[in-house]
């Protein structure tokens, strides 16, 4: 019977800032929770009581303003074909200093398909193309995103990586 509850609780407290996000709804109301009241709530239970009457609203976290540094590309040739690989950087802006948390970096190869990597920590990670056959010389790579918890990506402050770069055998 908790979760009418709850979904009520949420419901209000999204009336008071319409533009939270559902991860800052969650926050608001697992901090404003009252602890260890609920008995017999088993093991595993985080044994938390719903607060309807907080007095502030949920507020979306400031997040950090990311881009990419281009850092390197190239190819690994195999017997039935080719890849090609870029290597990108994720940097908090405006001193490229490594960014926190987690990031994950979307491009596509024409051809050669959609790639992603998962940056941790703020170090690099390289996105790589599907096999490509040997008769086709040339692939373009197009950065499409970064994505993150509490990450803002500004792609007009990327470092060294035009929107699209080619890549060749």
């Amino acid at each position: 019977m908790a979760s009418p509850h709850v979904a009520g609780v949420a419901a209000l407290a999204l009336a008071a800032n319409m533009a939270a996000s559902p991860w800052a709804v969650a926050s608001f109301l697992t901090d404003n929770a009252t602890l260890n009241k609920l008995s017999s709530a088993g093991p595993g239970s985080p044994n938390r009581l719903v607060y309807s009457l907080a007095a502030d609203a949920p507020q979306n976290p400031v997040g950090q303003t990311v881009a990419v540094k281009f850092v390197g590309s190239g190819a690994d040739i195999y017997k039935n074909g080719w890849r090609a690989w870029v290597t990108v950087t994720i940097g908090i802006l405006p001193n490229w200093t490594a960014a926190a948390g987690e990031a994950t970096v979307l491009g596509t190869f024409s051809p050669g398909g959609t790639a992603r990597c998962t940056v941790t920590g703020g170090g690099n990670c390289k996105l790589t193309s599907a096999t490509i056959k040997n008769n086709i010389p040339l692939t373009k790579f197009t950065l499409k995103g970064v994505s993150g918890l509490l990450m803002n990506y500004d792609a007009s402050q990327n470092s060294g990586i035009a929107p699209e770069i080619s890549i060749s055998k």
